[in-house]
């Protein structure tokens, strides 16, 4: 995963972006363009590798829940204002989930596949508890 976190991120984003079209109208530097262009934009190869690098982090943070929590929490309330919502974070998964082997390919072994599972599982529940304090909370 590491070998190629730009790539990886870049490919990431464009499954995400052919399997759910509307998604790119969330990042307004890709809004309208080409998929192809998105492909060569530094700004997507910047963007695939703070992804990479954040979804890494949270697999290493899997045995320390307290600063698990406390990074999807800060994701979470960041991606807020943006207006994604717990609908984006499922749908994120199903990418996720048919990405994974063709990146890992027979490094995808059970115990990975299960950390990635997790992982995704985690930063689901975690966004639904926080859109919804977030909701609660006076504007």
């Amino acid at each position: 995963m590491k070998k190629d976190i730009k790539g990886n991120g870049v490919d990431l984003f464009l499954r995400l972006f052919k399997a759910h079209p509307d998604y790119q109208d969330y990042f307004k530097q890709f809004k309208g363009l080409a998929l192809d262009v998105v492909e060569k934009s530094p700004k997507m190869r910047a963007h695939g590798t703070t992804v990479m690098q954040s979804l890494t982090t949270l697999v290493d943070n899997l045995d320390d829940i307290d600063c698990l929590l406390v990074l999807l929490e800060k994701i979470t309330r960041n991606h807020s204002p943006r207006g994604i919502e717990i609908e984006h974070y499922k749908n994120l998964k199903v990418v996720i989930t048919q990405w994974l082997p063709a990146h890992l390919g027979d490094d995808l072994d059970e115990p990975t596949a299960e950390a990635w599972s997790t992982v995704v599982d985690t930063i689901i529940a975690v966004a639904t508890q926080v859109i919804d304090k977030i909701k609660d909370e006076p504007k």
